[in-house]
């Protein structure tokens, strides 16, 4: 999702080492990132300085990532760790937009990060069950259809937030 972010006056906030490096090439983006203990595997810092670093911040938007989305629970997540991240993430956030793709939904993992009461938006792909868009729609989560397959690709380590840049 970072390549598709425009060069335009905004603060971007993100625990993702590959949001940094892709928006670091955009001139008028600020971005800060969270430190902590960076994992191998999603190449994010996460942690209890990652954790204190965000409650310095408010921001108008979240994207965050998810590795399940169930339609009666919420977002969940594999790892306690990133799971707190998120959570942090989404309480600092005017909205919530969740990134996930079709296979991620009806997938429950071992950490609730969220219940749909405080997602505001799912972007996910035109594969997505329309039983699963319409559970979504009742729970007052407004969904996007992402514009192509490759919008959704980087869903799975995007974890960031937007805020206006004003100068």
């Amino acid at each position: 999702m970072a390549k598709l972010v425009p060069d335009i006056p905004i603060t971007v906030i993100t625990n993702s080492v590959k949001v940094i490096v892709e928006l670091n090439a955009k001139e008028k983006i600020q971005v800060i990132a969270t430190g902590g203990i960076l994992t191998n595997r999603s190449m994010s810092f996460i942690g209890p300085l990652a954790e204190r670093s965000l409650l310095n911040y408010h921001v108008d938007k979240a994207f965050i990532s998810s590795k399940g989305a169930y339609i009666e629970s919420g977002i969940s997540e594999s790892n306690e760790m990133q799971a707190i991240i998120k959570q942090k993430m989404i309480s600092i956030a005017d909205e919530t937009y969740i990134l996930c793709d079709h296979s991620k939904f009806q997938v429950q993992h071992l950490t609730q990060v969220a219940s749909w009461d405080d997602i505001d938006h799912v972007i996910t792909d035109d594969k997505a069950s329309p039983e699963i868009l319409d559970g979504l729609r009742r729970r007052k989560v407004n969904v996007i259809i992402a514009e192509s397959q490759e919008a959704m690709m980087p869903a799975t380590s995007a974890d960031h937030l937007l805020t206006d840049h004003n100068e």
